[in-house]
């Protein structure tokens, strides 16, 4: 896999968080994860702008009012359970991002998404970054 050394790095963060973040809580894990995939943008290693199309088009839900840390949040039980699936969703992204690229997210998300926002009508959550 041509993403495996970015997995491999997800996996280490996740097996000991406390060595990268102060708390490891959820709203901690997903700031280090907003700078870590960021960086790797940034730095021209991976397009991980379609990050958020894809968690959009994975869980179903698209509003320009939920990011993809909050998406994740609220399509789980807890926040435990959404920091324990963290490591797989972002496997599962590098791997659909290696096998249709950029431009083959981003257009199955323009494909589902054509007919505008879908959003749940009820939530038990707010958005983890805006404390």
């Amino acid at each position: 896999m041509k993403y495996q050394k970015y997995v491999r790095a997800i996996e280490l963060i996740f097996k000991r968080p406390l060595m990268y973040v102060p708390a490891s809580d959820y709203h901690s894990i997903t700031c280090y994860l907003h700078g870590f995939l960021f960086s790797l943008n940034l730095a021209d290693e991976v397009r991980t702008d379609a990050w958020m199309q894809w968690t959009s088009s994975r869980f179903n839900i698209n509003s320009t009012a939920w990011g993809w840390s909050r998406i994740i949040l609220h399509s789980h039980e807890d926040e435990s359970a959404a920091i324990d699936a963290l490591p797989g969703l972002l496997s599962e992204f590098f791997s659909e991002l290696e096998s249709a690229g950029v431009e083959g997210i981003l257009s199955r998300h323009r494909e589902q998404f054509r007919h505008g926002e879908r959003v749940p009508f009820h939530t038990r959550t707010s958005d983890p970054n805006s404390r």
